[in-house]
């Protein structure tokens, strides 16, 4: 789950903001500030900040400033109306720069990008047959659960793990995996196509249990907008 941040004066540009984040099923943990000195104060280690260049007493920029001394990998997404600002924006590593009014979609559209860069990078440590092996989660097409162990399948890749299914399912939860079945997680990003009864990756046709055909088909909707 992103942990986002969303920093500005003008109340119905933040409620509209944070609206269309809240939309998403709970996918994002929004916090509301007025002011970047309000943001600044915070003790929450923010994955993305949605900020307003143009606030009284402490302007978004020099907010941004302060918060990439602290925060170096925060993503910073820009609010304004003056393009002209762009430039400075670059300065402080924006990620994204929208004028307002914010349309919902290019929001989306960058929240999305932002997750597959945050996911691709983040490393999972795997014991494999006596040799311990760290692999981004990027990597990860499905896992099978077999006996009292599981099978990892990457792209070239299987590793034979001694954990149970109900450990991965908590350690990935809120990573673009889903537990389709009693036997089997996949990536949502790796998802082909799929059915009421399959789900296919690969040309591999895993079973989709009945009681989760709804939420699997949510949550591919979420993965994708």
């Amino acid at each position: 789950m992103l942990k986002i941040a969303v920093c500005d004066d003008e109340k119905a540009v933040c409620d509209q903001v944070s609206g269309l984040l809240n939309a998403h099923n709970n996918r994002y943990s929004v916090s509301v500030f007025s002011n970047g000195a309000e943001l600044l104060t915070s003790e929450n280690d923010f994955d993305v900040v949605i900020l307003d260049i143009e606030m009284p007493e402490l302007d978004g920029m020099t907010a941004a400033d302060r918060l990439r001394r602290g925060n170096k990998n925060a993503y910073i997404v820009f609010l304004t109306n003056h393009e002209e600002i762009m430039q400075e924006a670059f300065k402080v590593r924006a990620f994204r720069f929208f004028c307002k009014p914010l349309c919902g979609s290019e929001l989306y559209n960058a929240l999305s990008e932002i997750e597959t860069e945050i996911y691709s990078t983040v490393k999972l440590p795997v014991f494999s047959q006596g040799v311990h092996t760290v692999m981004r989660l990027s990597d990860i097409t499905y896992i099978e659960a077999y006996g009292d162990g599981t099978y990892i399948f990457t792209k070239n890749s299987v590793y034979d793990t001694k954990k149970q299914l109900n450990y991965w399912c908590k350690l990935l939860e809120e990573k673009g995996f889903f537990q389709i079945s009693r036997t089997h997680i996949v990536a949502l990003g790796k998802v082909d196509s799929y059915t009421r009864k399959n789900v296919i990756i690969n040309d591999i046709e895993f079973p989709l249990s009945r009681l989760k055909v709804n939420a699997f088909r949510a949550a591919v909707m979420e993965k994708n907008y």
